[in-house]
């Protein structure tokens, strides 16, 4: 087996602000943290009523995120071990092939003293 050429790419981990982000944008777009300082001049003039529905699309919101954030984590998860198995076999093969290389070199060597 002849070593990889490559050390395997790690998997991209962005920041939390943009694992949030970009989970959010597709569930509110109110909820982005660019838009949360706005908010409150936006709904300044609400009322209970509309200030309470507005919390609970915000939960269900929030709900929707988690479960979206779970299939995220669980996808880089499996990256993140399919890295480390990649690695440690590039390590392995780049190892193998080194052996291999002094290996036939001190048999070489022995070939040539007895002759």
């Amino acid at each position: 087996m002849s070593p990889q050429t490559t050390i395997p790419t790690p998997p991209s981990v962005p920041s939390g602000h943009d694992i949030y982000d970009a989970i959010m944008k597709t569930i509110e777009p109110e909820l982005l943290s660019s838009e949360l300082p706005l908010l409150s001049q936006k709904y300044g003039q609400e009322t209970g009523e509309e200030k309470a529905a507005r919390m609970a699309r915000y939960a269900k919101a929030f709900a929707q995120y988690d479960q979206a954030y779970e299939t995220y984590i669980t996808h880089l998860r499996q990256q993140v071990r399919e890295y480390r198995h990649a690695s440690f076999k590039w390590a392995e093969e780049e190892t193998n092939g080194k052996e291999d290389a002094v290996m036939n070199q001190l048999e070489h060597q022995m070939l040539s003293s007895s002759l």
